[in-house]
């Protein structure tokens, strides 16, 4: 609900987290992204980063943020740029497998901390968030960033979509041998999608996860589980190599 930065996650209230975020937000747009070199209006790059938040884990488009702005999309690209190296957002790329498919090839941009997500888009407590059609994506957000820094850069992380209907949040690569399939969903009882089974018969990765956010872990079918991410990064995710 916080977030990760120390002073957003260990403020005494929610009100008090609330509003160091929405200062920090401030002060970055203002004065650090101008320190490092990024030459646009503050006011344009917070609408731009909130825009970003309100598509959290959709697809990249740049046309579509450039005529929101009224710029070329060479610099909604270039703004974007500055924003993942600063670690503010993330890129996830698809995956290219060698198959006859309609693929999308463009990246889905996620918002690295959660806490600022939740700010951007006026998300104060965790009530709020559970009832948030937002919920779904600030939840997928969160697991891919705790998988990707536990891995330290070990295994490749990509997505799966195809214009067809077959999609997989993430997955693991290693070289260029898909690993593992990942579904993300909140909640312990998750409604697995068509577009899932068909993904990992597409990828034909030997290890295949439903993430969880609560709830035991089990076996569904041969190659499949349900696990929450507590358990998948703890006793999962090493095992792979």
């Amino acid at each position: 609900m916080r977030g990760g930065f120390p002073e957003s996650l260990l403020a005494p209230t929610d009100d008090l987290s609330f509003e160091w975020r929405r200062s920090f937000i401030r002060s970055y747009t203002e004065r650090d992204l101008p320190l490092l070199g990024l030459s646009a209006e503050p006011m344009l790059i917070r609408r731009f980063w909130q825009m970003l938040a309100g598509n959290n884990a959709g697809i990249w488009q740049s046309e579509k943020y450039a005529n929101s702005l009224n710029v070329h999309h060479a610099t909604v690209k270039r703004y974007a740029d500055f924003l993942e190296h600063a670690y503010l957002i993330d890129r996830l790329y698809p995956w290219f497998p060698n198959v006859s498919k309609r693929l999308v090839k463009s990246p889905k941009v996620y918002q690295s901390d959660t806490g600022l997500l939740h700010t951007f888009l006026n998300i104060n407590f965790l009530d709020d968030l559970l009832g948030s059609a937002s919920l779904g994506a600030s939840w997928e957000a969160f697991a891919i960033r705790q998988i990707k820094t536990a891995l330290q850069g070990r295994l490749e992380c990509y997505f799966y979509r195809t214009h067809q209907g077959a999609e997989c949040d993430l997955v693991l690569v290693s070289g260029t041998q898909p690993l593992a399939g990942i579904e993300i969903k909140f909640g312990a009882t998750p409604a697995i999608s068509k577009g899932f089974y068909t993904a990992i018969a597409d990828l034909k990765t030997p290890n295949n996860y439903v993430l969880i956010s609560e709830g035991a872990s089990f076996q569904l079918k041969e190659n499949l589980w349900v696990v929450s991410l507590a358990d998948f990064l703890n006793d999962h995710l090493p095992k792979l190599r």
